[in-house]
């Protein structure tokens, strides 16, 4: 099975439409005063790790950064250690 490659923008996109939030309720619940600002971050081809992990937080997802090590005869993954990337100020409380 060959997986699709997602660059920045594309992962926005999707958790923008799976949740669906609108670029205007990603910008009121990011401080924003104008769309403009959140339509330049979504669309940018070269976004920020700073403004993937806010949008993502604002929409209620978590960016975890794994570190694997792959056996060279087998091919097989192994997960060896985690961290999360967040950005706290952006949490939505239910």
């Amino acid at each position: 099975m060959e997986l699709e490659r997602m660059d920045g923008s594309k992962i926005i996109k999707t958790a923008m439409a799976d949740s669906k939030t609108t670029q205007n309720v990603l910008c009121k619940r990011m401080g924003y005063e104008g769309q403009g600002t959140v339509s330049k971050m979504v669309n940018s081809p070269r976004m920020s790790l700073d403004s993937f992990s806010k949008m993502l937080s604002a929409m209620g997802y978590e960016v975890i950064v794994r570190k694997v090590e792959v056996c060279k005869e087998t091919g097989e993954v192994t997960t060896t250690e985690k961290w999360k990337v967040s950005a706290p100020e952006y949490v939505i409380e239910s």
